[in-house]
């Protein structure tokens, strides 16, 4: 396992990261104009233009990356993990959605990235923007360090698809995702998707996968089902071309699961 620390924490810093984790619960369960307008105001610095590259900003219209953060009602002073972080580029956005006082696990697995876009991550985690980001490359069947528990939110965001074509044990992953998370807090699953009859091993050859599949094997560990999104939908996709190219961005779906209070 490799991991990076971005930045070391001076000790008043350390406290105050303290005091947000442990009443973050508390924050997301009470929504007040308050929360909310640290919450939008997340976003907005996630998405603002002294953040993130001019080769960023050319993919939002088409990419959404600020859908995905909304979704899970992310805001300042949250901790998250993102369990395939790819290039970054969406793991970025997720990380100044929490920042100040947020922080963030990035993951990546080697062996899922391509030389382009391992090389795309090394060059974003050169910025100061990912100064409150913690780097792990650990297998995607053991995404998270065993010291990351009370997490606010975990993401899967195209990484389902590898989960399944690779025969990973993936009632044991959720059930790992389901311990690292606080009570009431949220995992995200994003991936492209497959029609409702699809075979799962071809979909997942294509880089796709059924949200029926998702849903059921996610709930079998005890998550609730919360809600799923339409904001990544492309309506003109048939659901069954190959969506590992990218060349032609795949309709995707957005499924958001909660740990249960009790």
């Amino acid at each position: 396992m490799r991991f990076r620390y971005r930045r070391t924490m001076s000790p008043s810093i350390l406290s105050v990261v303290l005091v947000f984790a442990t009443s973050a619960a508390a924050l997301a369960a009470e929504a007040s104009p308050e929360d909310e307008a640290k919450r939008q105001a997340g976003v907005a610095a996630a998405m603002g233009p002294t953040e993130r590259s001019e080769q960023d900003k050319a993919r939002d219209a088409d990419e959404k990356p600020q859908a995905i953060a909304e979704f899970a009602a992310l805001k300042q002073g949250l901790t998250i993990a993102d369990i395939h972080a790819g290039d970054g580029y969406v793991t970025e956005v997720l990380m100044g959605s929490v920042t100040p006082y947020g922080k963030v696990y990035a993951n990546n697995d080697p062996a899922l990235l391509s030389a382009a876009e391992a090389q795309a991550w090394e060059k974003r985690l050169e910025s100061p923007d990912t100064a409150d980001l913690v780097q792990l490359e650990k297998p995607l069947s053991q995404p998270l360090p065993y010291y990351a528990k009370a997490l606010h939110a975990v993401f899967s965001i195209g990484a389902y698809h590898h989960t399944v074509s690779r025969g990973i044990d993936r009632r044991a992953l959720h059930q790992t995702i389901f311990d690292s998370l606080t009570p009431g807090a949220v995992y995200i699953v994003v991936d492209a998707r497959a029609g409702k009859a699809a075979d799962d091993a071809k979909a997942a050859a294509s880089c796709r996968t059924r949200p029926e599949l998702v849903r059921e094997e996610v709930e079998a560990v005890g998550f609730r089902f919360v809600a799923e999104s339409d904001a990544l939908e492309i309506a003109g996709d048939g659901r069954t071309s190959d969506a590992c190219s990218r060349k032609v961005l795949p309709d995707r779906f957005m499924l958001k699961f909660e740990r249960p209070a009790s």
